[in-house]
């Protein structure tokens, strides 16, 4: 014979259930609607620099710097979840195929202990295996200390391009007043620029922190973490 319900059990469970769905949908909600406030914001300060008319040439300085911006905020992002990865003892899955390709290794150093004829033998292979695996451990997070290094080398990289496609553009701005160019113009191309620039990086530091969530806790997946990185549409 069943048990009789606990519906007041039951009940409770349900309840939670609808609540935590509730809290998902509320998250994945305000999630959406500061993408979108950060997408629209982001349209208006690209739409902002294009009203100002830049030349051909200072288009292309424009998005080169737009460009290494993303690119060094791309890095950073995986910096940071790597760091993290190191901090919270979570190796990436990628790294379980190296524990997959020495499964081999771990059943013939079994079967060889199973037919070793002393306990001396045995006693070697379990030290062996001891510091295989120490080994392993270590060779992983050299990995991604190294996978760090190699990112934060980009970054510099890609600030340095920044910097230069900034002189650049200063360069090209100053022949152009040269030639009676209005110089107030200038200076608001600028700073829509520079307005610009830093939207992008607030912009991809709340999808960073929004990965890190989503990846080792409660967060939304941000589903769409792409952005135009020229936006004013020239070669």
């Amino acid at each position: 014979m069943n048990p009789a319900l606990d519906f007041t059990k039951m009940t409770a469970m349900v309840t939670a259930l609808v609540r935590k769905g509730q809290h998902k949908l509320k998250q994945q909600f305000e999630h959406n609607k500061k993408m979108l406030t950060l997408d629209s914001t982001d349209h208006r300060l690209v739409k902002n620099v294009h009203d100002l008319k830049p030349n051909k040439q200072q288009i292309r300085s424009i998005r080169n710097i737009w460009k290494a911006i993303y690119n060094k905020k791309q890095m950073e992002e995986q910096i940071d979840i790597l760091k993290h990865r190191i901090h919270s003892n979570c190796l990436p899955p990628a790294f379980n195929l190296l524990d997959y390709s020495l499964d081999k290794i771990d059943k013939k150093l079994t079967r060889f202990k199973q037919s070793s004829i002393s306990d001396n033998d045995n006693k070697q292979q379990t030290i062996l295996a001891a510091r295989r695996l120490k080994k392993i451990g270590r060779f992983k997070y050299d990995l991604l200390e190294l996978s760090i290094a190699a990112g934060e080398q980009k970054v510099r990289y890609y600030d340095k391009i920044a910097k230069k496609e900034k002189k650049k553009l200063i360069t090209i701005s100053d022949k152009l007043k040269k030639n009676n160019t209005n110089s107030d113009m200038f200076k608001q191309l600028i700073e829509a620029i520079e307005a610009r620039q830093q939207h992008m990086v607030v912009r991809a530091d709340y999808i960073t922190q929004q990965k890190l969530k989503s990846f080792f806790g409660e967060a939304p997946a941000s589903q769409d973490a792409t952005m135009n990185n020229d936006g004013v549409g020239a070669n």
